[in-house]
């Protein structure tokens, strides 16, 4: 699941780390990414903070209550220690600000295939 209010961000993102993911569901908002959550149930979600209605830490508690396996990544253009503070107690398990997403890719790989056995 992506989450960000804007459409260029999402874009971006799928291009980044679409190649993971079966199925993509976009949100434009908090609040729309709340209600779909317990249906979709996505593995992975990447969460912009700053958004009308419902901002990405509040979103992403909603996430996580509605599927507590999820894992959360912040991708916001705020990167303070305050707001990386308040984005783990939330539960996101990793920050990215948007003007730097080199790693983005690399740390989903090892996040989604780091618990799978190695082959034999």
């Amino acid at each position: 699941m992506i989450v960000d209010n804007h459409q260029e961000t999402r874009a971006l993102i799928r291009e980044l780390i679409g190649g993971f993911a079966r199925e993509i569901l976009e949100c434009a908002g908090g609040v729309e990414a709340a209600a779909h959550c317990a249906d979709f149930q996505p593995d992975l979600v990447t969460m912009d903070l700053d958004m009308p209605l419902a901002n990405g830490i509040e979103t992403t508690r909603r996430v996580l209550v509605n599927n507590p396996d999820a894992r959360v990544i912040v991708i916001t253009q705020y990167n303070s220690v305050d707001v990386r503070a308040a984005a783990a107690r939330a539960g996101a398990c990793h920050f990215f600000a948007k003007d730097n997403l080199a790693g983005l890719t690399q740390y989903v790989e090892r996040l989604l295939y780091r618990s799978e056995p190695s082959a034999s």
